[in-house]
């Protein structure tokens, strides 16, 4: 029977439901009622292979950024302010740059001086209405950070007369990434005007051979501690050590209106090149890179920044690469994409080439025996144990059946016997060829042929066995509805500015 003739067959029964995967000549000799059985979806099948894959998912970018800057206020990471309010005097701790971004005052400091940009500012709140309110005055601030601003606070601010407080605050997660994207790329926000920049760098990110102080300095980058911190484990190791490196402002930052000492990261300039870091801080500024907007992108430039974000703990950043990445999946280099996912526990790319494998087993198989002999094991194996790949029982036989020829010489029996276990044979035809040899290699045992055997031919067997467990699960195609409406997701979700690399340099000089 063609292809075409068994992706056609759908059973009367089946109307709006997912089609089986099993032999077509074993739908044939069925009843109409197992055929109902089969369609049924228990708990032991996963609605879709979306589903499988979204109880392992990391989560998007955009969600990953939000956790860390809420963390990042949660547990007080360098706080550069702190709001002394009412009677008792209870304490709001903040980052300065986050306020203003999203132009939050709550008192007027005077900014041009220098001790206004020290480690740590106390300032005594006297005004009218946050003295009295220290409740509503956390909320402003935890809104600045992804927290969801209580409507009943707000009416209270607004009636306080307070209600300039919250004129740039986001009235979602998205439009709040936004604002940060567009404060370092210098752009108007579409909710507030242009911020002006008044909360100075304190972090210089410098760079030479061996990141070692005493060779000739190649390039430098500033940062905010703050946004730094939140997103990068690394510079967040280095700024909040108990002693980290200062170092003077040059002329050239004096000229700027720098006054204070930075504090240092240094980088191996032998290993991270100046775009590459300037992708890396933009990402901490919740910006899309070029390198992942960049279709015409080569995977090695991708895989190289996913290496720099995973070095410096830029969980935000990995994300963004994966999902770069996992647009050029393809035949040819899947199994290169899945071992680099599996050695720097890159889990959405992972997933992707998971969803990949089980989608395209086919035109993998006919991509020839180099593409075929190169799939992963674990990768297989994880594909042998999913409830929805689009390939029959049978097509998914003959691909094991060849890949394990053309490795007989690296794959132990053990592990071949574990593989071969995980194919539901009882939707392959007993007398397959294939079968044959299995059992004829002490790769299937007779028992469990018997078995399958019993489940074709005896239909009280069937009804009884089928769906108890995935040897006697037939697998099923994700429905039409679903990839509809995944696309439809997809193109409605926000996508950040792309960065601009000509704004960043303006933004973060050398």
């Amino acid at each position: 029977m063609t292809d075409s003739r068994r992706r056609s067959f759908v059973p009367p029964t089946s109307a709006g439901l997912p089609p089986i995967r099993p032999a077509p000549e074993l739908l044939r000799s069925w009843s109409q009622r197992t055929e109902k059985l089969c369609q049924v979806k228990p708990s032991l099948i996963s609605r879709h292979l979306s589903t499988e894959v979204a109880d392992r998912h990391p989560g998007d970018w955009q969600n990953v950024y939000l956790q860390k800057l809420k963390e990042l206020y949660q547990q007080q990471i360098g706080c550069d302010v702190a709001f002394q309010v009412g009677g008792d005097e209870a304490i709001v701790k903040a980052h300065r740059i986050l306020l203003e971004i999203h132009r939050v005052t709550i008192v007027e400091p005077n900014n041009n001086s220098d001790d206004s940009q020290q480690q740590q500012q106390w300032i005594k709140v006297q005004d009218d209405f946050f003295k009295h309110h220290p409740n509503e005055l956390r909320a402003v601030v935890a809104a600045c950070y992804g927290f969801l601003l209580d409507p009943r606070m707000s009416d209270a601010i607004v009636q306080g007369g307070r209600d300039d407080c919250l004129q740039g605050i986001p009235q979602s997660p998205r439009l709040l990434l936004k604002g940060i994207a567009q404060y370092l790329c210098g752009s108007p926000s579409d909710w507030h005007e242009s911020p002006q920049a008044t909360t100075r760098e304190r972090v210089k990110i410098m760079a030479s051979p061996g990141a070692s102080p005493d060779t000739e300095l190649e390039w430098s980058i500033r940062g905010h501690a703050a946004l730094l911190c939140a997103q990068s484990d690394l510079f967040c190791q280095v700024l909040m050590s108990d002693s980290p490196e200062e170092a003077p402002p040059t002329d050239a930052d004096q000229e700027q209106g720098y006054s204070l000492p930075f504090y240092i990261v240094r980088v191996d300039s032998s290993k991270f090149t100046k775009d590459l870091m300037q992708e890396l801080v933009a990402s901490c500024y919740a910006a899309s890179t070029t390198m992942t907007a960049n279709s015409e992108l080569s995977v090695e430039s991708i895989l190289y920044l996913i290496e720099g974000a995973a070095h410096f703990g830029i969980k935000a950043a990995s994300l963004q690469c994966e999902g770069a990445l996992a647009k050029r999946i393809d035949p040819s280099n899947l199994a290169d994409m899945f071992q680099f996912a599996r050695a720097h526990d890159a889990q959405r790319l992972r997933l992707d080439c998971h969803k990949y494998l089980c989608r395209n087993l086919l035109s993998i198989a006919k991509a020839g025996d180099d593409i075929v002999s190169k799939q992963d094991r674990e990768q297989l194996h994880d594909m042998l144990q999913s409830d929805h790949v689009d390939a029959s029982e049978q097509e998914i036989l003959d691909m094991m059946w060849r890949w394990w020829h053309l490795n007989t010489t690296s794959i132990s029996e053990e592990d071949a016997k574990e593989l071969f276990a995980l194919v539901r044979l009882a939707f392959v035809p007993s007398d397959s060829e294939i079968v044959q040899q299995l059992v004829e290699k002490n790769l299937v045992d007779e028992e469990t042929l018997r078995l399958c055997r019993q489940f074709q031919t005896d239909e009280v067997f069937r009804e009884k066995k089928i769906h108890t467990e995935p040897m006697y699960t037939p697998r099923q195609i994700e429905a039409d509805e679903w990839k509809s409406s995944s696309t439809h997701s997809q193109n409605s979700s926000w996508a950040p500015p792309n960065f601009d690399m000509t704004a960043m340099n303006a933004n973060l000089p050398s």
